[in-house]
């Protein structure tokens, strides 16, 4: 919860207060548009213990490559133009570590998307079994579920955070397809993608809203 308090020097001050599990009341004052806890790195408020200047300091943050798979439905309109639709899935992991003489807090956080991206192919190279392809287009993801396992010591804990809004993006790339019909066939997707700022949970994305992707997928063709 939210109150307000007056400091050494008879100043209002809004402080974010919590209780742990223990009992202890944690107070977090707002500063510079950032909380004195682990909100900048993503970590929900109430998950955060009470960490000084130099722990927060001793903060190491680390994200995993982005795993991705989907299905792509395509319409053609000549042997080398087409536009396609995907419906995708995508884990985004982040692990944050505290290390101190007196505490080991470490967070391993999962966010899950659904995507839905809408590009369009060229084809420089079209056989009957073959098809290598220049793609372009834009997507729009949204978070299904960001979880957070959370270790204090020996205490374990798990949560649920809501997100709100979408994720944009951009890409482009090429891509090699194997048909093993007229109607379906699996792909992989080299591309490069730029994500925008739509205040989504700290990930890969936000730290490097610009990076490679590797996608791979089934096809099907109407």
């Amino acid at each position: 919860h939210r109150e307000t308090r007056t400091n050494a020097d008879n100043v209002s001050v809004l402080y974010y207060v919590y209780t742990d599990a223990d009992g202890t009341q944690h107070a977090f004052t707002q500063e510079n548009g950032e909380y004195h806890d682990l909100s900048n790195l993503g970590i929900p408020d109430d998950m955060a213990p009470d960490f000084t200047e130099d722990d927060r300091n001793q903060i190491s943050a680390h994200f995993s490559t982005p795993i991705s798979a989907g299905i792509n439905v395509q319409k053609e309109f000549n042997k080398w133009l087409s536009v396609g639709v995907s419906l995708t899935y995508t884990l985004l992991r982040g692990e944050y570590q505290v290390h101190t003489a007196d505490k080991s807090y470490i967070v391993n956080q999962n966010t899950h998307y659904l995507g839905i991206p809408v590009s369009i192919y060229l084809r420089m190279v079209n056989t009957p079994h073959l098809t290598v392809y220049a793609v372009g287009g834009g997507a729009m993801d949204r978070a299904i579920a960001d979880e957070y396992f959370c270790q204090l010591n020996d205490v374990t804990t798990h949560q649920y955070v809501p997100v709100q809004g979408f994720q944009w993006s951009l890409y482009g790339g090429l891509g090699i397809e194997y048909k093993w019909s007229e109607l379906m066939g699996i792909y992989i997707e080299p591309a490069v993608s730029h994500y925008f700022d739509n205040n989504q949970p700290k990930s890969i994305r936000t730290v490097q809203p610009t990076q490679f992707r590797m996608e791979l997928g089934i096809r099907f063709r109407i």
